[in-house]
């Protein structure tokens, strides 16, 4: 049996975490080791440890910062987390190295933990690139704009991945690495057959991504309380939000002009604020909801993340989009490309957000797509997902 380190290192929410339990589980059930070293530990600690799961902290680089809209590339993502700092960048590749010489896995496996990728590259070790679209872009050089909706500014790109290398190249070199472990290009990092995309084509935040195999999303049922509807009769609307964040605030209150019955899960809210926010015809929760059976008894989802988006539309559910930063206004492009839903930006007031929620409630043409969707990918389950990226894992081993 092989000894699996699992490892997350930059982005937030709670989809990295999940995506590496599902295949934690799978690891262990097949007679593997395994290990995690994350971001936060404390928080995969009652994830993890029940499944006899090692658990490590993951070393951070000086900034983790979460990408705005204007950001061009994945390129510049590393470069604004931190490997612009050689220091940070230094340490912090010393720091991984160090764990992979002690924990001495057969493979790596990095859901968004490129210099985890980088460390495994200057120890010989194998490593698989797992996660969704963003954090595993395209194997191309130079790295692709990630704001499709506007016009490419080519030789910026150029120039972002020529200073991310540039940076990665430099921090080999004086860590003592092995000279054939340089990078030509940033692409180097993520090569097609150790790249396990845990999406759909049509939820894939590249859209002119080629030769890729996709596994379909890998995402978490939420087990919780089973969903209590308000009062009201009429088309149902399931809101899975940010409750920490202003706009599942407005939501909220916009909600309470739509004239139907909405839950809300706003995840990271307050037992005590969620129930003052509640009215006759909206319900607030705080807490997890049974993820299958909300989508069962609603007509459309209102959310932010790809988990809960994917999962939607499995069920045949529209979308209305919510995105806060760049990675949810990509996928918020796509769904809106193809007829899946609408998107309404983070400054939307309270008469546009129930424009946008009775728009997709009374167009049959977003009913049509989604159900067109449903349909495509008719008995997909996680768990198939999850399989097929342990089976590529083992492959690679």
């Amino acid at each position: 049996m092989a000894r699996i380190t699992l490892a997350w290192e930059l982005g937030g929410g709670t989809g990295h975490l999940q995506r590496l339990r599902h295949l934690a589980l799978r690891f262990v059930s097949r007679g593997h080791t395994v290990s995690l070293v994350a971001r936060t530990p404390a928080a995969a600690w009652s994830l993890f440890a029940p499944l006899g799961v090692h658990i490590e902290p993951a070393p951070l680089l000086a900034s983790q910062w979460v990408p705005h809209l204007a950001t061009d590339s994945f390129a510049q993502v590393l470069l604004y987390c931190g490997y612009a700092d050689m220091g940070a960048l230094l340490a912090a590749l010393l720091s991984w190295r160090g764990l992979l010489q002690r924990l001495q896995p057969d493979i790596l496996v990095a859901e968004f933990a490129p210099t985890a990728m980088l460390a495994a590259r200057l120890e010989g070790a194998k490593y698989a690139a797992v996660g969704s679209g963003y954090a595993v872009p395209p194997s191309v050089c130079p790295m692709p704009f990630m704001r499709p909706w506007e016009t490419t500014p080519s030789t910026r790109l150029a120039r972002l991945d020529a200073d991310a290398t540039g940076a990665i190249n430099a921090a080999f070199g004086l860590s003592a690495g092995r000279k054939a472990s340089s990078l030509t290009a940033l692409r180097d990092l993520y090569p097609a057959q150790q790249s396990l995309l845990c999406t759909f084509p049509e939820l894939d935040h590249y859209p002119d991504r080629v030769a890729a195999e996709y596994f379909g999303p890998v995402f978490s049922d939420r087990h919780g309380a089973e969903p209590r509807w308000p009062a009201g009769s009429g088309r149902r609307v399931f809101a899975y939000l940010d409750g920490s964040h202003v706009s599942g605030a407005g939501f909220i209150a916009a909600a309470k002009q739509m004239g139907v019955p909405v839950l809300v899960y706003a995840r990271g809210l307050d037992e005590t604020d969620a129930e003052h926010a509640s009215s006759p015809t909206v319900r607030v929760i705080a807490h997890a909801v049974q993820l299958q059976a909300a989508l069962a008894a609603c007509d459309i989802v209102v959310c932010q993340g790809i988990g809960t988006a994917s999962a939607a539309l499995l069920a045949a559910k529209p979308l209305v989009l919510l995105p806060l930063h760049l990675e949810q206004a990509m996928i918020a492009f796509r769904v809106v490309s193809q007829g899946l839903g609408v998107a309404v930006a983070e400054s939307a007031g309270a008469d546009e957000l129930v424009q946008a929620v009775r728009r997709v409630l009374d167009d049959a043409h977003h009913h049509a797509r989604a159900a067109a969707f449903a349909a495509h990918y008719h008995g997909f389950q996680p768990s198939l997902a999850t399989e097929a990226v342990a089976d590529s894992c083992e492959a690679l081993i």
